[in-house]
């Protein structure tokens, strides 16, 4: 807080730290305003409060905004740096988080203090406020969606290096090339796909495509499913078309079979969703069910092609198991869900924490490591991906992964086979 008790006729100091971005600094400026404007009178600060699991309070540094008048009756605190330790505090009631589970919209006093451990800064703020009786209001979405902050002391190395390199980039005279270098360069980044509109780095998106239908076979490996068939108790797989009831067919299922669908498109994850509450058919009838669905969201973008080679292959595989689609289609209809919103690529870990050890589960992931990935990631990334999800997913004995590897191999095995393969 050095400098802030030399500001004397301002009202209220917003202080921003080095490498915060705005994307408009007079749009900013007004709705600091307003905000402060609608703080309670007996307020010393706000920020974004960053509240964790058995550690106190703190206030990140890169934007928050001081009462000057009462920053001054409380003789001028300090504001808490970074440091660890262990302090009796005064305690506090925090409010629902803004997002994740540790940035409460607001805080407000408890009665007793006890020893906390301090962890970030901006604690002492937090503290001197709490025992004044004020409450601690978080900055609105409206301003936190306006800037990004460069986090300057995280990777520092890596961020000089990356920023001087973009620095020597050469722009051509030609407008297309620099579109499509633009292109490469957001998804080499992992921006693609997540714009937030206010952001500075805020960028038209094309809208992703949901496939009702696969573009790769239903069974990657056909003969290792026949050499391998057994029930599964659970299902782990991607939004996109028909693999679940593939699968569920070639290889059986376990009377408490539930499914765990992931997506990084939330328009696939609405289309599966959609398709569970409201189709209930014939299996041929799902391209009708895809055009009625695209009346009723016409914001979503669906690709029905391959839907020959889908319905015929799942028809052949019930016929061989003498099985009937509205049975497999009630089962799967019954059978518990679970949906996630993450790219796998980048989030499996989570995804594997549903896998139950001793029971027999199956991972599908498509063709997510390799085709339009391959430009994201690039091939060597993306063969380390493949690698580290392996090592991870080979830690559970009866886990079955199936899709194709990296290099457009089809494969269906035990994880920790496949894991054993690579090593040898």
């Amino acid at each position: 807080m050095r400098g802030i008790d030399e500001v004397e006729e301002a009202d209220w100091c917003v202080v921003h730290s080095e490498g915060v971005m705005y994307s408009d600094q007079d749009r900013l400026h007004a709705d600091m305003l307003e905000h402060i404007g609608s703080l309670p009178p007996n307020t010393l600060v706000t920020g974004q409060l960053i509240d964790k699991q058995n550690r106190y309070c703190g206030i990140h540094e890169q934007v928050f905004a001081v009462n000057m008048k009462k920053y001054r009756e409380l003789g001028c605190p300090a504001f808490g740096n970074y440091e660890t330790k262990h302090l009796e505090l005064q305690s506090y009631h925090a409010a629902d988080s803004i997002h994740d589970d540790y940035t409460p919209k607001m805080i407000k006093p408890a009665e007793a203090s006890k020893t906390y451990e301090t962890w970030t800064c901006g604690w002492n703020f937090v503290d001197v406020s709490l025992k004044n009786g004020m409450e601690i209001h978080n900055l609105p979405d409206k301003i936190r969606d306006q800037k990004t902050y460069l986090y300057p002391d995280d990777n520092t190395e890596a961020l000089n290096k990356n920023i001087e390199a973009v620095f020597s980039i050469e722009p051509t005279d030609n407008l297309s090339q620099n579109q499509v270098m633009m292109y490469l360069l957001t998804k080499k980044l992992g921006l693609y796909g997540q714009n937030k509109a206010n952001r500075p780095y805020a960028f038209k998106t094309r809208k992703s495509s949901v496939f009702v239908f696969n573009t790769e076979h239903l069974i990657p490996d056909p003969e290792w499913t026949d050499n391998n068939r057994f029930p599964f108790h659970k299902y782990l797989g991607p939004c996109a078309g028909l693999l679940e009831f593939g699968n569920t067919v070639a290889y059986g299922h376990c009377h408490d079979l539930s499914l765990v669908y992931y997506d990084i498109n939330q328009d696939a994850i609405d289309f599966k969703k959609a398709f569970w509450e409201r189709f209930d058919g014939d299996l041929f009838d799902i391209p009708k069910f895809a055009e009625e669905f695209q009346k009723d969201r016409p914001d979503i973008i669906l690709n029905t092609g391959h839907s020959d080679k889908n319905l015929w292959e799942l028809k052949r595989l019930l016929k061989e198991q003498h099985l009937a689609f509205s049975e497999v289609f009630q089962t799967l209809k019954q059978a518990p869900k679970k949906y996630m919103h993450i790219n796998l690529l980048q989030d499996y870990s989570r995804l594997l924490k549903e896998v139950e050890g001793d029971q027999h589960t199956l991972f599908a992931f498509s063709d997510i490591f390799l085709g339009q990935n391959e430009l994201t990631y690039g091939r060597h990334n993306l063969e380390h991906l493949f690698y580290s999800f392996l090592k991870e997913a080979a830690k559970y004995e009866c886990l079955v992964v199936t899709g194709k590897n990296t290099s457009d191999t089809p494969i269906s095995e035990f994880a920790w086979k496949l894991m054993g393969a690579f090593r040898g």
